[in-house]
């Protein structure tokens, strides 16, 4: 797939939708495409991965929500650092005000990468 049209079908997917415009849905979620640069000084390689959280609200204002990260690095030079990335996180999430456009919430969770 050729990766700009990878890469706009993933910020159509990515864009945010407030679970109030869709009436009485509390369950959202969020596809996102990564790219990596590569720098020398870091010592990575180019890169490209994907990003896939959803999420539920309990209540009016708490939401638990799951994410995970898949990214992949080529073996282009001069660093032919050849690897895969895995992540992934459990979270809970406390929305302050779900009326508005922007919407600020305080997250806790934990999670793991390989």
């Amino acid at each position: 797939m050729n990766k700009w049209a990878f890469a706009a079908a993933a910020a159509i997917f990515a864009s945010g939708v407030n679970a109030q415009d869709l009436g009485r849905v509390t369950t959202f979620g969020s596809l996102s495409y990564q790219y990596t640069f590569e720098v020398d000084d870091r010592m990575t390689d180019e890169g490209h991965g994907v990003h896939l959280s959803l999420g539920h609200f309990l209540t009016r204002n708490l939401a638990v929500e799951i994410a995970g990260d898949y990214s992949r690095f080529g073996d282009e030079a001069p660093l032919n650092r050849k690897g895969r990335n895995y992540s992934s996180k459990l979270g809970l999430l406390y929305a302050f005000n779900r009326e508005n456009l922007i919407q600020p919430y305080l997250g806790l969770g934990g999670g793991l990468a390989n």
